[in-house]
């Protein structure tokens, strides 16, 4: 008997914490307490992702790793010029019409040595677009 009567009791005060603890929630507060939780969220989001807020992705930017390369060259003060090689920077250069340009543009210049170091992130299923560069390479190959 008196096993049953703890059992009860224990219950009879399980019961009345969940209403003590459902008494001072405030469904109120609980709706403010969410929405402000979400526009945190919200703004960290957008803080990380736009570039508005992101002042080194803006510094970085025009950035290459060439540009480390020359300054460390011609930090010695002594800059050599060579006129038999010329380097290009196509990294700008994201379609194919505009890098078929550039190809052409050099090649007019009839050079000894043409070397192109080109990676494509996608494949492209413009037509006009990829016979518009090949004719350009093939123009170099004929000189």
């Amino acid at each position: 008997m008196k096993h049953i009567k703890i059992d009860t009791q224990v219950k009879k005060l399980r019961a009345m914490s969940f209403r003590k603890l459902a008494g001072w929630v405030n469904v109120d507060h609980l709706i403010v307490t969410l929405l402000v939780l979400f526009l945190g969220w919200l703004l960290a989001f957008a803080s990380i992702n736009l570039t508005v807020f992101n002042p080194v992705k803006k510094a970085f930017a025009d950035f290459s790793m060439t540009d480390i390369f020359y300054e460390i060259q011609n930090s010695s003060g002594v800059k050599e010029f060579n006129n038999d090689i010329v380097l290009v920077d196509m990294t700008e250069l994201y379609d194919r019409r505009k890098i078929a340009q550039s190809i052409r543009d050099i090649a007019s210049c009839q050079p000894k040595v043409f070397v192109i170091d080109l990676i494509f992130e996608r494949p492209s299923y413009d037509e006009e677009e990829n016979e518009c560069l090949i004719n350009a390479v093939l123009l170099v190959m004929r000189y």
